[in-house]
């Protein structure tokens, strides 16, 4: 555990903001994964509709 190494308020500080600056990356690639994802399932859906709403009417 790093937190047991710390020696003073600065080293706190440090860890923190590393461990924020980790969980910020994270979260961003995350974010940006499922934006992707989400767009690939909305097309992947519109697909049929639109397919459908191209055949002439019987």
């Amino acid at each position: 555990m790093e937190l047991l190494g710390i020696k003073s308020p600065s080293e706190a500080l440090e860890l923190w903001t590393s461990h924020a600056r980790n969980q910020y990356e994270a979260f961003t690639v995350q974010a940006k994964e499922l934006g992707e994802l989400t767009q690939k399932i909305a097309t992947e859906t519109a697909e049929p509709i639109k397919a459908n709403a191209l055949k002439p009417a019987a």
